[in-house]
């Protein structure tokens, strides 16, 4: 990107493309810049990833950094300070690969002083619950403003409150997104002056993990159910022996086996029942 600081029949500085525009000695200049053959470096290489990972975390609180680094190369809204510190401080390398150290990552900076005493707790599933001491300080005010961010360093997603509570009412909450459930997310806390004049360094408050009793549920509903129809083999192997065990030693065990070995007579009661119902009907009819 480039800039035009004369008006369009000036010259212009930065790049454009392949175009570089510059002045020396009072005279503007371009000139184009060859393509770069020589593969990058292992240092090279290392800073794009450290520079890429820095980028991608903070881009999901820009609202947040830019009170909190708003004193620092104020034309880019507190980014450029931002990655510049974070890259710097909260950046840890290990071997190949690099993260960030969530107690030494920053989204505000300053000379505000900062709250005494700080606890936060999960209050439900979706809210946290920040305390505090509202004593005052010396330079701090009641009138100061929270800020409060709860984020995922490895998903890259947060939830943020640039302007929460005032200092002196010593408590505030934090609404979490649906797609924060079941993620470990770090906690930070901040105060920014009511004329935002001046903001105090973040303070890191832990790390808690949030529960997703939704996925939970989908698990115990998606589990699938064994029925046993009919016993195993084995198993009605042993009844049957276990019933036979029972039978010998049981006294009425002949009694039973002589009652099965006498021809069973049908009975006429049923029919004997019925004459007997339909009798007085042929006497009355006579």
């Amino acid at each position: 990107m480039a800039s035009i600081k004369n008006g369009i029949l000036g010259g212009f500085t930065g790049k454009i493309g392949n175009v570089v525009g510059y002045s020396t000695y009072g005279v503007d200049r371009m000139r184009s810049i060859s393509d770069r053959t020589a593969p990058a470096t292992a240092a090279e290489l290392r800073n794009r990833k450290q520079f890429k990972l820095v980028q991608d975390t903070l881009n999901c609180i820009k609202e947040l950094i830019k009170i909190g680094f708003r004193n620092y190369w104020t034309k880019t809204g507190g980014t450029r300070g931002a990655v510049s510190y974070n890259k710097t401080k909260a950046v840890q390398l290990n071997e190949d690969d690099c993260s960030i150290a969530p107690e030494r990552f920053r989204f505000s900076g300053g000379v505000l002083p900062g709250l005494n005493n700080v606890a936060v707790e999960l209050e439900r599933d979706d809210l946290l619950r920040f305390n505090w001491n509202p004593e005052l300080v010396y330079g701090a005010s009641p009138k100061d403003q929270v800020m409060l961010l709860a984020i995922d360093l490895e998903g890259k997603k947060a939830s943020y409150e640039c302007l929460g509570n005032f200092r002196g009412s010593g408590t505030d909450v934090l609404k979490l997104s649906d797609d924060l459930k079941g993620k470990d997310l770090d906690i930070y806390i901040a105060v920014v002056a009511k004329d935002r004049s001046k903001q105090s360094d973040s303070q890191y408050l832990g790390r808690i993990n949030i529960p997703d009793h939704d996925k939970v549920l989908e698990k115990e509903a998606d589990a699938p159910q064994q029925i046993i129809e009919n016993p195993l083999p084995e198993q009605e192997k042993d009844h049957t022996n276990s019933v036979k065990a029972c039978k010998e030693l049981s006294p009425l065990a002949l009694n039973d086996d002589e009652s099965k070995k006498t021809p069973v007579h049908k009975t006429t009661e049923p029919t004997t029942v019925t004459t007997q119902l339909t009798r007085p009907h042929l006497f009355n009819s006579v």
